[in-house]
């Protein structure tokens, strides 16, 4: 009795995680685009929109390379990220690259819009 409650909490985990990511996916590449489709239309209007288009191209990377690993454990019941050594490294570097760079846009995009508004005419 007990080990079919096991089985169906884990059963229950799994499909969580695969529509949950999966969902997760669509509806944050699909707001990634329209967010980039909007900044690059008014792209030359203001500087500020360059890093705000760079750090949506930089969260779809980051959707792409954290829940797409993930979806594909999933699905074939094994973990491919674990079981070589490169695609452990891959899997934990790029990631990581990607959500810093992503902070790093927002960061840039506070600072450039901090200083075209600034009184002072120096910064």
């Amino acid at each position: 009795m007990q080990q079919n409650k096991i089985e169906t909490l884990k059963f229950a985990t799994n499909q969580l995680w695969l529509y949950g990511s999966f969902l997760l996916l669509i509806f944050g590449l699909i707001d990634n685009s329209i967010n980039a489709l909007m900044f690059s239309t008014k792209l030359k209007a203001n500087p500020c929109s360059f890093y705000l288009l760079a750090g949506d191209i930089t969260n779809s990377f980051t959707l792409l390379t954290n829940l797409v690993p993930i979806i594909f454990d999933v699905l074939h019941n094994r973990y491919f990220s674990r079981s070589k050594l490169i695609l452990c490294k891959i899997s934990t570097y790029f990631p990581t690259v990607f959500t810093t760079v992503s902070i790093l846009m927002l960061y840039l995009a506070s600072a450039d819009h901090y200083c075209s508004t600034s009184r002072d005419v120096r910064r």
